[in-house]
């Protein structure tokens, strides 16, 4: 046993009347061998259980502070510790063992999230969104507890009823077992029992394997008799906006009507990534640095025949360094 020879059997009067030396000091109790507390030189008391793992070195491993555990709680903890030792197993293995089967959903997704630093941030969004929303009920409960008929009835809810209860929503309820199934097998890959097999050794989600399918890509277009109309009645709006938000909404729909960008990259330009040249047309530009596939664009800008309010009618794509 290392540490001093302080031996006594430890009972609450005895651990009470402990006095803080110089450094850390080991009281061993009589009663359990290899049971006993650690005393720091500031006075912290924490009781320890030290013993052999199978046929490997000793190891000394923590139980936890006086106060939190009393004398009996830690010697029966102390106990356990040792009857795992004999049998060969390690007592902090068995413990991250424990703590794993704890994760939570949210605990889950917030690892996920922290180890994919390269996700754009509407995936993220999107992904928060659905822990918080469309399972919130589970967010708080181990990510292993989740079943396969959990899983199958709130597909169904969603997909019957949306998130509100305001109507069908199969796309997003497809989605978002999407976002559950990645998450559940991001967890198998990282909490693993005491053999190394994961603790969730069959993803829940895998009964939508012939569901979840891919949404069909749109394919529906604008007739163009209604383009002209769309695009006049918007210019009209434009002349008497109700305020500058107004004005705004109603120059970024004309924006994304014209170069054909997403409504969020759009939203999101900054005067920094655009150029307007009154004197020299040709060099008016607009930049998107990280649209959704990831490849910066530039695209510059043609003065051709007069639009309204000086928004031009023809844009070409083309890469600049």
């Amino acid at each position: 046993m290392t540490g001093n020879s302080n031996r006594a059997k430890l009972i609450k009067g005895y651990v009470d009347r402990i006095k803080p030396g110089p450094k850390d000091e080991f009281h061993w109790d009589t009663g359990v061998k290899g049971f006993g507390v650690r005393v720091t030189p500031k006075g912290k008391i924490t009781f320890v259980v030290q013993g052999r793992i199978g046929s490997a070195k000793e190891a000394r491993i923590t139980i936890g502070p006086y106060g939190v555990f009393t004398v009996d709680q830690a010697r029966d903890e102390a106990r356990e510790h040792l009857r795992s030792m004999r049998r060969g197993i390690d007592p902090r293995d068995l413990r991250r063992q424990n703590e794993a089967m704890k994760v939570t959903l949210r605990q889950g997704a917030d690892a996920y999230l922290a180890r994919r630093g390269m996700l754009k941030e509407s995936t993220r969004s999107e992904m928060d969104r659905h822990v918080e929303q469309v399972f919130a009920a589970w967010k708080d409960k181990p990510i292993a507890s989740i079943t396969p008929a959990d899983c199958r009835k709130r597909y169904e809810e969603m997909a019957m009823k949306g998130l509100r209860g305001k109507g069908p929503a199969p796309a997003q309820a497809g989605i978002a077992m999407t976002t559950l199934r990645t998450l559940v097998n991001f967890a198998a890959d990282e909490y693993k029992r005491l053999d190394g097999a994961p603790i969730i050794e069959h993803n829940p989600v895998a009964i939508f394997r012939k569901d979840l399918k891919p949404s069909a890509p749109r394919t529906r277009q604008i007739d163009r008799r209604k383009v002209g109309e769309f695009w006049y009645r918007v210019s009209e709006a434009r002349k008497t906006p109700f305020n500058s938000d107004a004005l705004a909404g109603i120059d970024l729909v004309m924006f994304l009507l014209l170069t054909g960008v997403r409504r969020n990259e759009g939203a999101m330009l900054t005067w920094d990534r655009v150029n307007i040249d009154e004197d020299d047309p040709a060099n008016c530009w607009w930049h998107l640095p990280d649209p959704k596939n990831r490849n910066p664009v530039w695209l510059l800008e043609l003065l051709t025949n007069h639009v309204p309010q000086g928004i031009t009618a023809r844009h070409y794509l083309e890469p600049r360094t």
